[in-house]
Formats: structure tokens, C-alpha cells, sequence
């Protein structure tokens, strides 16, 4: 039986990104990968997507492209925010499409919850993300009062848009997140610990195990310690407290006696260049990081070089000599599985589902997030053995071509879909 399924989303696919005349950088590109593979299976599946696009680009509703039915929502405000007024339009186009399985890819935005009352027929799916009611416990990412109080910039009390009225945001978007995952009945996740945390929520839903594909970008390139920059560390994002940039930072202030030539790589968004127009608009963590950087006196170490397309960023996994995840909580990161595609040795901290990623001094290290001291550690342990450094990466490497294989996660969403289905 062939299955019609809507996938429900705020990304834009690269595709859908082309058509549109806009760029497609940031995260979620995985979701391009497996909807551009699960496309070619059109004998089992007709693929829809609903994007709902938090800012108002789309000048059509429909495009077929590459086997896929898009269909973009002008949802301002419904991403982030909590619009009630999202179910109408959302209500049409489930109707007018009838699918047979409706596909949730991240609950964490406000709109998912409305989705299981106008689904109709259709099953209800929630492809677990980052499980945002449990990220916003740990937002502030061990900031305290002292430093979220003293680097309140201009920006965050005109806007109320500080570190803690952040947490606040991502607290009602976690509560928008269990009303969603209580009623819908199945999950579709990739680790033991987002097994847990939405078993936990709702303990009568069925949890299926669907790993992501990684983009070919990252299985193009492979890192060599005798090509690599030497004492240089990748990080592919730090916008927000949780993610820890703040203790990479730390840990390399420990180390730059020793190697005076230490270097930082910073990925993602960022109001770090030191422009009169980033320091008007960045907000208290920007500034905290500002004033970090200035004390450890690492200006000339750390790089911000914003967002990035695949390609580019498989290079700079490629060039640096340690990639680090310094999260405060993550599920699974895409970067970590793209940083072992390349197989750039790799260090992340014990939470959420990382520790499924990484084994312990096998195919990469991992620490407490708080002990930034033994991060700086474990960095030199790297920076002084290149045969560890090499047997990381070679492991890391076997690693990930025997989890990440496209065509076997693939046909298993495909099998998931069908046996939902069928009930």
C-alpha cells in the first residue's frame, strides 16, 4: 500500500529553499538528506512537506519538486510563539491533503500541539528533536545571577529578551511540548534518552528507532592529523547559554601558556564581530562571552564565523584538530555525527543522548559539562599524541559507516510508517 505522508516543519529543505530564491543555512539540514532519500521510494511513499515558514517569503502555497509536494504556511508567529489562530489554516490543508500518517518533526514549537485534534484520520507521529521542556532547565548553562545581571544589555530591557526571560520562552515552549507528545501515541526517536524523557511524558505512546542520515558533505572529506590545524578547535555553534561556548573558552585560557597557538572556530549565530551594529543588538550572553574573551585576553584566538553551509562546514571539521560539543544538554547533535563522519577526533560532554554517540576513549572523550578544567585535559591530550588523535578518528570513522547507513534508516522510517498504519 502506498502511504501519504505530510511532514510538518519549520526548515526549509535545500530544494525548497532553491525554489524560493532564499538561503538555506542553520540546522535541520538533515531533514533535506532524508526527505531527498525517502523521495526515491515512490512506489511506498507520497512525500509532503508543510513548512511553517516564520517569516513571510513564500509568494506560492505548492510546488512539487523533486518528488516532493511542498506546501509553505506563512505561520509568523506561530513558530516560537503560541497562536491558537494557527489551527484554522493548519485544519485546511490537513483536509484538503488527507494523509494517511502525519509526521511531527520537532514538537518543540508551539504550533505542534494544535496538530493531534485536526489530524482526522491520520496518525499522529512526533519525530523527536531536542526535547525543549527538559533544555530549558538547563538554558543558563551554569550562568549565575551575578553574570546574567551585570551583562543585561540595552536590547534585552527593551525587548525583554534576557537570559532569563530566554529560559522563561523555552519553559512555554516545553509546556506546548508535553501538551503535544500527551496526545499523540508515536514516537519516532534515536536515543536512550529521548526514549526516556518522552516515555516519560507519555508512558502509553509507542517509540520506534529511526537514526538520521548524514549529509554527503561530510562523507566527501576526511581529516588527517598531518593536514589538520595544529591546536585548533571547532565549535559549530554557542548562540545560547546551554551550549556551553562559555567553558571552551575557560578551558582554553588554561591552555594558551602551553600552546601559545591555540585557535577557536566558532560556527552558528553570533553578534561576536565587534561591530558597532553587533554590540547595539547582541544581547547579555553575547555580551558575557564579549567581556570573557577580554579578560582571558583571547581576542586574537577565536574566530566567529557564522552560519555555514554543509560543505563549509565539513571544511572546517576538516581543518581543525579537535571538534567539541560543550553542551549543557543535547540530544543528539547532528554536528557530532558529522564531526565522526569526517572523522575529526571529537569531545563531548555526559548528557542527554551524547554518550550514545561517544564511547569513552574510543571513538572520542567525554566530560562533565561544569568541569571545563578537565576539557582543557582531554584537548591536550589530543594536541600531544597524534597516534591517539589518529586511533579516535579511525574509530569514530568505523563507527558512523555502520550507524549512519542512508538506504537501511530509510527503508526502516518507511517500515515504521507501515506498521503505524496498519495499527
Amino acid at each position: 500500500m502506498k502511504l501519504k505522508v505530510l511532514w510538518v516543519t519549520p526548515v526549509l529543505t535545500y530544494d525548497a529553499a532553491d525554489f524560493l530564491g532564499v538561503a538555506a543555512l542553520g540546522s535541520g539540514g538533515w531533514i533535506s538528506t532524508m526527505s531527498s532519500k525517502l523521495s526515491q521510494f515512490t512506489e511506498s511513499i507520497e512525500l509532503h512537506i508543510l513548512t511553517m515558514l516564520d517569516s513571510e517569503i513564500a509568494t506560492t502555497s505548492t510546488a512539487i519538486i523533486n518528488n516532493v509536494s511542498y506546501h509553505f504556511l506563512n505561520a509568523k508567529g506561530s513558530v516560537f510563539k503560541d497562536k491558537h489562530s494557527i489551527a484554522s489554516p493548519l485544519k485546511v490543508i490537513i483536509n484538503s491533503l488527507q494523509p494517511d500518517i502525519i509526521d511531527i518533526q520537532g514538537v518543540e514549537f508551539h504550533y505542534a500541539k494544535y496538530i493531534p485534534s485536526l489530524s482526522g484520520d491520520a496518525k499522529c507521529v512526533a519525530t523527536l528533536q531536542g526535547i525543549i521542556s527538559q533544555i530549558s532547565h538547563h538554558y543558563k548553562g551554569g550562568l549565575d545571577f551575578w553574570d546574567e545581571v551585570t551583562n543585561r544589555t540595552i536590547r534585552d530591557n527593551l525587548s525583554f529578551d534576557g537570559i532569563s526571560e530566554r529560559k522563561l520562552k523555552y519553559f512555554r515552549r516545553g509546556q506546548s511540548e508535553v501538551e503535544a507528545l500527551k496526545n499523540i501515541n508515536h514516537y519516532i526517536g534515536r536515543t536512550s534518552w529521548d526514549k526516556a524523557q518522552s516515555l516519560a511524558i507519555n508512558a502509553n505512546a509507542s517509540y520506534y528507532h529511526n537514526q538520521r542520515v548524514i549529509r554527503e558533505e561530510f562523507t566527501r572529506v576526511n581529516w588527517d592529523v598531518a593536514k589538520c590545524k595544529r591546536f585548533s578547535i571547532f565549535v559549530s555553534q554557542g548562540h545560547a547559554p546551554f551550549k556551553g561556548l562559555h567553558q571552551v573558552i575557560k578551558a582554553m585560557s588554561l591552555l594558551r601558556v602551553k600552546y601559545p597557538y591555540i585557535s577557536l572556530v566558532v560556527a552558528g549565530r553570533s553578534k561576536m564581530s565587534g561591530s558597532y551594529k553587533d554590540k547595539i543588538s547582541s544581547n547579555g550572553y553575547d555580551k558575557y562571552l564579549r567581556k570573557l574573551v577580554e579578560k582571558l585576553n583571547l581576542s586574537g584566538h577565536i574566530d566567529f564565523i557564522g552560519p555555514q553551509n554543509a560543505a563549509d562546514m565539513a571544511y572546517n571539521m576538516k581543518n581543525s584538530h579537535v571538534y567539541v560539543i560543550p553542551s549543557f544538554i543535547e540530544n543528539s547533535p547532528n554536528s557530532l555525527a558529522e564531526a565522526q563522519s569526517v572523522g575529526t577526533p571529537s569531545i563531548g560532554t555526559f548528557v542527554g543522548g551524547i554518550p550514545d554517540m561517544i564511547e569513552h576513549g574510543v571513538t572520542g572523550f567525554l566530560y562533565n559539562p561544569y568541569d571545563y578544567q578537565v576539557l582543557a585535559s582531554l584537548l591536550s591530550k589530543i594536541f600531544e599524541s597524534d597516534m591517539l588523535s589518529t586511533e579516535l578518528s579511525d574509530n569514530a570513522l568505523s563507527y558512523t559507516k555502520k550507524v549512519y547507513q542512508a538506504t537501511d534508516e530509510v527503508k526502516s522510517l518507511i517500515s515504521i510508517y507501515s506498521e503505524i498504519c496498519n495499527g
